[in-house]
């Protein structure tokens, strides 16, 4: 979802919520901490996701935007599939 957050005449901010689900073990949190650290490789170290986990990146478009993404990673074994 998306939704603006607040507006002033010389700033936007939208905010917007996206849920990283899928099978355990394919890189979803790798893929993550690649985007957040602006890296080109997976991580070498591998911690499986418990349950979930939160992360919030703000985002500039321009001098006027910046969108703030909230990330919410689920771990992918079956034990959280119920």
């Amino acid at each position: 979802t998306v939704s603006v957050l607040y507006w002033w005449p010389a700033m936007v901010v939208l905010r917007c919520k996206v849920g990283v689900v899928g099978d355990g073990t394919v890189g979803k949190t790798a893929m993550l901490q690649m985007v957040f650290s602006n890296n080109v490789q997976f991580p070498k170290n591998y911690a499986m996701t418990m349950g979930a986990e939160n992360t919030v990146k703000e985002i500039p478009v321009n001098q006027h935007t910046t969108v703030e993404m909230h990330i919410i990673d689920v771990g992918g074994q079956d034990v959280y599939a119920r």
